[in-house]
């Protein structure tokens, strides 16, 4: 199967979009690893949506993979502080990697399903 990949090149800083043929879409994020990308998101190429639905938690915003606002809550590494703040992103994983970039370690990472979620806070 075929892969998008979108991430920064680890040497330039440079976005980048790369094609991979992979089994599945860890294989693809190594390949993409191995050639100095920092991945933030992983995508099929057919233009097949993953099945959420395959596992049970079509909506849990506590699993959703998907382009969007994520509600991050952690600990600030350098203050030692507990923090909250919500981030767009165009993946889960881009999310995270988002938040630890910031220095946070991240104990809660959900997708918000709707601004009414995304208004009450933590």
């Amino acid at each position: 199967m075929r892969w998008m990949v979108n991430g920064v090149d680890s040497k330039s800083g440079k976005e980048v979009k790369l094609n991979f043929e992979a089994h599945d879409a860890k294989e693809a994020e190594n390949l993409a690893a191995y050639n100095g990308v920092l991945v933030s998101a992983v995508t099929p190429m057919n233009g097949a949506k993953k099945d959420a639905s395959a596992n049970g938690k079509k909506d849990d915003p506590l699993t959703m993979d998907a382009p969007g606002k994520y509600h991050v809550v952690g600990t600030d590494w350098t203050t030692g502080m507990k923090t909250s703040w919500y981030i767009h992103a165009q993946s889960r994983h881009a999310a995270q990697v988002m938040a630890e970039n910031e220095g946070i370690v991240i104990t809660k990472l959900e997708y918000v399903l709707n601004e009414k979620s995304a208004n009450e806070g933590p």
